[in-house]
C-alpha cells in the first residue's frame, strides 16, 4: 500500500501504469466517478495480485465459493458492488498484497438520516455498530429514529449493535441530578428492550465534577449486572485515565480539526495517544478516525471538500508536520482536513501502542479510509471488548 500525490502534469492512467495497476481499480480506490483528481490530491495505491472480470450470472457468493474466499471480503474490498451492482466486464479485486497485521475490530457510528446504501457498503468492515438513536431528558429517554428495524439487521450480521444515548439536560448533568437511580434504570431498560449488546455513553469534560462521574459510572455498571451488556465511554484528553479503566472499552477523540490544526502530529496526535497508552488500558480502547474537513467556522465531509477542489481546479497542499490538507476557495474560504498520511499514521500508532481498533462516523468516513484499513487489519466479525468472566462485572 502507498500514498501517491496528484502532481501537475500527472495523469490517473499514467499514475495507473506507473504502479502496475488499472485506472479502474485506482478509480474505485479513490475518486468514485471523478474524471480527475485535484492538483495535490493523495490516492491510495492497493496493488491487488488476485482479480476476476465479471461475466453475466457472477455474483459474490458465487466467487466467494469459485476462490475460497469470504463474501464480506470480496465486498470489503470492493464497495461499490453495494451500489453498483456486479457489472460484467468490470475487474473484482480478491486480494491485494499488503501483508496483514492480524485481527482488529471496528466501531462504525449511525447517525439518524444515514445512507443505506452506505451502510450496506461499510457493513464488511464493522464489528461493533454504535446506534445513536437515543436522547435523555428529566422526562425520560426518546427514540429519535426506528432503530428495531436495523438492531435486527446487525445482529442477523453478526454485528454488536451498541445504544448511544446523548443527554439533553438544562443546567445540571442527569449524572448529578436527584433522580440518578431512576435515570440510570432507563438507560439499561432502553438498551436490553431494544436487544442491544452494549451501551456508548460521553465521559465528563473538564467541566464536570469527575468523581462525581465515577460515582454515576460505578452505579451504573452495578444496574448492568447479569445483563449481558457492555459499557463504551466517548474520552478526549481532558478525561482522567481512572475514568475510562471504569468502563469496558473506551472511544478516544482528538478533535485536531476544531482545536488547533497546525500542531504537528507528533506534538498532537502521537503525544495523546502515547500518554493514553501508558495511562490507561489501550487494548480495550478505540482510535476515532477524522471524518470531517473545516470550512472556516463550518464543517463538511472529505468527500465534499475534495470534490470541492477537484471542481474548481484548486490546488490542496499538505503539510508533512501536521499532516494535515489545506487548500483554499475565493467564495468560501480555507478548507482544512487530514491527510491520507495523518490516517495512515494513526492506524499505524493502533498497532505501535496496542489500541483496539478503529471508530468511524459511517455515512461521512471516505471509504479510502476503510480500504486502507482493510489493507493493514484483517477486522474479525466476532472480536469484542469482553472480559472471560463476563462484560458486566462490578468493579
Amino acid at each position: 500500500m502507498k500514498i501517491h500525490t496528484f502532481k501537475s502534469g500527472e495523469t490517473l492512467e499514467g499514475i495507473a501504469k506507473q504502479y502496475g495497476i488499472t485506472k479502474e481499480c485506482l478509480l474505485s480506490s479513490n475518486i468514485n466517478g471523478a474524471e480527475h483528481a485535484a492538483l495535490g490530491e493523495e490516492l491510495l495505491i492497493l496493488t491487488p495480485t488476485r482479480t476476476h472480470v465479471i461475466k453475466p450470472g457472477d455474483t459474490p457468493e458465487r466467487l466467494a465459493v469459485r476462490y475460497g474466499v469470504w463474501k464480506s471480503d470480496i465486498l470489503a474490498q470492493n464497495p461499490w458492488i453495494c451500489t453498483e451492482g456486479m457489472t460484467p466486464g468490470k475487474t473484482v479485486i480478491l486480494k491485494y498484497d499488503d501483508r496483514m497485521y492480524g485481527t482488529a475490530p471496528t466501531n462504525g457510528y449511525l447517525y439518524p438520516g444515514f445512507d443505506k446504501k452506505r451502510l450496506e457498503c461499510a457493513m464488511p468492515y464493522l464489528t461493533y455498530v454504535t446506534v445513536c438513536s437515543a436522547v435523555a431528558d428529566a422526562a425520560g429517554i426518546n427514540f429519535v429514529f426506528n432503530d428495531g428495524e436495523i438492531v435486527e439487521r446487525l445482529l442477523f450480521e453478526n454485528k454488536i449493535p451498541l445504544l448511544r444515548i446523548f443527554e439533553k439536560a438544562e443546567g445540571k448533568k442527569l449524572c448529578a441530578c436527584k433522580s440518578r437511580a431512576a435515570y440510570i434504570n432507563k438507560i439499561v431498560d432502553a438498551a436490553v428492550s431494544k436487544k442491544y449488546m452494549g451501551i456508548v455513553l460521553s465521559a465528563a469534560n473538564g467541566d464536570e465534577d469527575f468523581c462525581n462521574y465515577g460515582e454515576f459510572i460505578v452505579e451504573l455498571r452495578r444496574a448492568m449486572i447479569g445483563c449481558e451488556l457492555i459499557l463504551i465511554l466517548e474520552v478526549d484528553e481532558s478525561v482522567p485515565p481512572e475514568i475510562c479503566e471504569l468502563a469496558d472499552g473506551n472511544i478516544l477523540f482528538y478533535p485536531k480539526y476544531v482545536t488547533n490544526p497546525k500542531i504537528s502530529f507528533d506534538d498532537g496526535e502521537r503525544r495523546f495517544y502515547s500518554d493514553f497508552a501508558v495511562s490507561a488500558e489501550s487494548a480495550k480502547a478505540f482510535i476515532d478516525i477524522p471524518a470531517l474537513a473545516r470550512l472556516e467556522n463550518s464543517f463538511l465531509t472529505l468527500d465534499e471538500a475534495t470534490n470541492t477542489a477537484r471542481k474548481k481546479g484548486l490546488c490542496i497542499n499538505t503539510n508533512t508536520e501536521t499532516l494535515i490538507s489545506e487548500f483554499y476557495d475565493n467564495e468560501k474560504g480555507s478548507c482544512a482536513f487530514s491527510s491520507l498520511g495523518n490516517v495512515k499514521s494513526i492506524y499505524d500508532i493502533i498497532e505501535e501502542y496496542g489500541f483496539m481498533g478503529a471508530s468511524f462516523d459511517i455515512s461521512r468516513t471516505p471509504i479510502t479510509h476503510l480500504l486502507m484499513y482493510n489493507a493493514l487489519f484483517k477486522t474479525a466479525s466476532h472480536t469484542n471488548v469482553r472480559a472471560p468472566e463476563g462484560c458486566s462485572k462490578e468493579r
